[in-house]
């Protein structure tokens, strides 16, 4: 549980999460979020509640605002299955989804892949047993 200011405390009700999977956080005053690290008051990202349930078009209304704002430059990157920018880092300014967040977290998503990448083959040429465990 943490304390985002005076009106709102946020409530984790799962455990932290592997890498892409689905996470739900409820705050105080019922609301759903997608994730623990959307700012609790950026509106755009409620998607239900816990008297009505979870709100579908909410849910469809933030998934195409995300696949939209980067569509071509997203559609044409080498990193697109496995971008990793979390839902946090697509807040604007003011609380709704923005290009230009997404936009500056681009260029890290795709530094950490390809960091990632080169380790993966530095460690493969010297043992290419190494990562037998994954496959």
């Amino acid at each position: 549980m943490r304390r985002d200011n005076d009106d709102v405390i946020v409530l984790q009700l799962t455990q932290p999460r592997e890498k892409l999977e689905p996470r739900l956080l409820v705050i105080v005053d019922g609301g759903f979020l997608p994730c623990e690290r959307v700012p609790s008051q950026a509106r755009a990202f409620r998607i239900g509640n816990l008297r009505d349930g979870f709100d579908y078009d909410a849910i469809m209304n933030l998934a195409e605002a995300n696949a939209d704002i980067c569509q071509e430059e997203c559609l044409n990157c080498w990193n697109i299955w496995t971008c990793e920018i979390p839902c946090a880092n697509l807040v604007g300014p003011d609380g709704r989804i923005s290009r230009e967040a997404k936009l500056e977290n681009c260029e890290g998503s795709k530094r950490a892949m390809h960091d990632s990448l080169v380790l993966m083959t530095e460690i493969l040429e010297k043992n290419p047993e190494a990562l037998s465990l994954w496959q």
